[in-house]
């Protein structure tokens, strides 16, 4: 499979073709031992030198006859010996000495014979000398010869000439309608010239001119050569199917099985690879290596890496020196990592990388893909290592922070936009890039500081435009309404109304409003809580924290405030500080009011795309003197997922201790159980269409007050939301608890809760 695609042509037509390039005097067959013992006898003798010269030459032991013909050419005024001395020259592959040859000593003699001319066109044309190919060809085919007249076309058509090669293919057809080489030729040439359609037509036509029963199997040969040319070029599916008879009559030979699943594995036909390697191949020590690596990529392409593992380790073991081990090894260490061996995929990586530098843009595409399929540690540990090993190499950073920001993780990008920013080469991307992670996450200064140097360096530049235009269109404030209404099994209904405003004041700061309209009844007493609150955020790309002031109104006036705060240790780490003072929102308990002043820590992590958890610790101190603990876990994952539709399952723990339940012998207004917990599994779906999308949700719910039993509490939601625009979004949503009130020996389940909502949103 690796035969240069400039040559390929060449290589079948000369197989195929029976006009050889030897000399006529070479057609006899004159026995070598006799001819070897006449030389050593008398080795002055220049004839006798001569045909045991020629001798060798026609049995390929060319060594010895080049040695003869240049001491013969050194003494002799012979011109044959000279060019014969050139053929055997071209023979043995030394095309660049044969070339030497002729133009310093033969190319202005008057006479000169075809076969001389032929091999060294064919030597021009070995090394991509067509220009000079084509004139030999040319002047041969003027005599008659059709094998140069089709190499003459060949020519023309590698130096992009393809009318004038065609005219010499089409006036070759009009003489001999059924010349298979000629169509072979053409067939070869047009793979090439990127035209398989009209390529396949001729090797077809090839093919039904084999006459049938042709010693040598002549078809099969074909069929084998035109198979890896098109699989050369690109054209899978057309090498499979030349391939396919030889697989079904079982006529292959295992290196053209090893090219169908080869062919097969490049047409990303995994599974259909793997079922053909298994029926043909029972035993894989016959397989050559480059059959094997394709079996065992189809294995690992296939989700089956540890199958893949096993055969890559039989290639390695071989030790074949033609083998490309480095594609190997390289392989095997994807396998490692995709079957869930971390740390020995990245110690061959290691490895790798050590010892074939070279190497190094691979293991980054790689790593793109570790990152591409959700598996981030993996592919940003990669990434690492070689901008470890390449610091100043501009590419890897440029890699490492588009594939960061196309899965959305803009902090860990900003991070490798802004190291590139340093460099010599990298620094118009690099603050092209910090402008947009920066945008994405709020930190409106680092933009700002960005957009100024690019301005300054790169005024002209298209990225500078595209970058200016994004800060441009940078969210400068919002406005958020809530509406939500509540009922439950209790009676108590609520209807909360909450306006939300945001203003970016400058740079890294917002200032913040919220009005709140919270309308309480229990069936007996209705109130209103009235809240007006004002804020403060700061946000940058490593943490951002907000205060709020509030201002309660009930029967009285009273006062509480909130503040949280994120660090983010990467965009898939996280850990929250949340303390608040707020009222207890029960009617009886805003009487006195009950405040509660909240202590809460939470971790959140995104292991990949599909999975991520959350785990929470709270304390409360109520002003009643009583205090609360609470801890919960919850954990999602993604089980199908693409542009359209996500599919996920969830799980939850909750657990809230609170130390009184009465007090004084009083009970308590908010009726605090001694525990509440609660367990929960559930599923939730999201449609993603055009402009519209829609989330739903089925929870199954065991909870309970203790001292009362478990009760199974499910509950079902539906949420639709429209994007008007990239700054308006329309969000509404209906959700229904039920509640099997065991506690009452009642097995049915009832209304638990109710909840419809509203929320609108405007940017601008």
């Amino acid at each position: 499979m690796d035969i240069p695609k400039y040559t390929l042509a060449f290589a079948i037509t000369a197989l195929l073709s029976t006009n050889y390039f030897i000399p006529f005097a070479w057609a006899n067959d004159i026995h070598l031992p006799a001819l070897q013992s006449a030389y050593e006898q008398n080795p002055a003798n220049e004839q006798a030198a001569y045909n045991y010269a020629l001798a060798l030459a026609r049995n390929e032991q060319f060594s010895l006859s080049l040695n003869l013909f240049k001491q013969l050419s050194d003494s002799s005024t012979n011109p044959n010996i000279l060019y014969d001395y050139a053929t055997v020259l071209a023979w043995s592959g030394d095309n660049m000495g044969a070339i030497s040859l002729y133009e310093d000593q033969i190319l202005h003699r008057e006479i000169i014979p075809i076969y001389v001319k032929k091999n060294i066109a064919g030597a021009y044309y070995k090394l991509a000398k067509f220009k000079e190919a084509y004139q030999l060809y040319h002047e041969v085919g003027a005599t008659g010869d059709r094998q140069a007249r089709r190499w003459e076309a060949e020519t023309l058509m590698h130096m992009n000439d393809i009318a004038l090669g065609n005219n010499v293919y089409d006036q070759l057809l009009l003489e001999d309608p059924n010349d298979i080489e000629t169509y072979v030729s053409r067939g070869s040439m047009l793979i090439l010239a990127g035209d398989p359609v009209t390529a396949a037509i001729d090797v077809t036509r090839a093919l039904q001119l084999i006459p049938a029963g042709q010693g040598g199997n002549p078809e099969r040969q074909l069929r084998n050569e035109m198979s890896i040319a098109f699989i050369q070029h690109g054209d899978y599916s057309r090498g499979i199917l030349l391939l396919q008879p030889t697989i079904i009559d079982g006529s292959a030979s295992i290196k053209m099985q090893s090219n169908y699943i080869y062919a097969l594995r490049l047409n990303n036909d995994y599974k259909l690879a793997i079922q053909e390697a298994t029926k043909l191949w029972t035993d894989l020590s016959l397989v050559p290596d480059f059959g094997l690596q394709a079996l065992a990529d189809s294995y690992l392409r296939s989700a089956q890496p540890q199958k893949a593992l096993s055969i890559y380790d039989v290639i390695l073991q071989r030790g074949n020196e033609r083998t490309n081990l480095k594609s190997v090894k390289l392989s095997l260490a994807y396998a490692y990592v995709k079957s869930g061996n971390r740390s020995k995929g990245l110690s061959l990586y290691d490895e790798i990388l050590s010892a074939y530098p070279d190497l190094a843009y691979i293991v980054a595409e790689d790593a793109a893909s570790f990152i591409r399929s959700n598996e981030f540690l993996t592919g940003k540990m990669l990434y690492k290592k070689l901008i470890a090993i390449f610091p100043n190499d501009v590419l890897y950073r440029k890699q490492f922070a588009y594939a960061l920001s196309e899965k959305y993780m803009p902090r860990e990008s900003y991070e490798q936009y802004n190291a590139l920013s340093t460099l010599k080469d990298g620094k118009l991307a690099g603050l092209s890039g910090i402008v947009s992670t920066a945008l994405a996450v709020g930190d409106y200064r680092a933009a700002d500081t960005a957009l100024d140097s690019l301005e300054e360096s790169y005024s002209y530049s298209p990225l500078t435009e595209q970058a200016s235009k994004r800060y441009e269109a940078r969210p400068k404030g919002s406005i958020e309404y809530n509406y939500q209404v509540e009922s439950d099994s209790k009676n108590n209904d609520t209807i909360i109304a909450e306006l939300t405003a945001k203003l970016y004041i400058r740079g890294q700061f917002s200032l913040l409003a919220e009005s709140n309209r919270n309308i309480m009844n229990n069936g007996v007493n209705s109130a209103t809580l009235q809240t007006k609150s004002f804020g403060l955020k700061y946000q940058d790309t490593r943490q951002d924290a907000t205060f709020w002031l509030d201002n309660y109104h009930f029967t009285n006036l009273f006062t509480g405030y909130r503040f949280f705060a994120n660090h983010y240790f990467n965009d898939n780490s996280v850990v929250g500080l949340k303390i608040e003072r707020t009222p207890v929102k029960d009617l009886k308990s805003l009487l006195l009011p009950i405040m509660f002043t909240n202590y809460q820590v939470n971790f959140h992590r995104q292991l990949d795309l599909k999975d991520q958890y959350n785990v929470v610790f709270a304390s409360s101190n109520y002003s009643d003197s009583n205090d609360s603990k609470t801890y919960g876990v919850n954990f999602e994952h993604t089980m199908f997922s693409n542009e359209e539709k996500t599919l996920t399952w969830f799980t939850s723990f909750d657990r809230m201790n609170y130390k009184y339940q009465e007090i004084n012998g009083q009970p308590l207004t908010y009726e605090p159980p001694t525990v509440r917990e609660a367990y929960v599994i559930g599923f939730k779906e999201h449609w993603a269409l055009e402009k519209n999308s829609w989330d739903a949700n089925l929870r199954a719910v065991w909870d309970r007050d203790r001292p009362e039993v478990f009760a199974f509490s499910p509950s079902v939601g539906i949420e639709y939301s429209h994007q008007f625009s990239p700054n308006k979004v329309l969000v509404a949503g209906l959700e229904y608890g039920f509640h099997n009130t065991l506690s009452t020996n009642i097995n049915n389940l009832g209304l638990g809760y109710k909840q419809s909502y509203l929320y609108y949103r405007v940017n601008w």
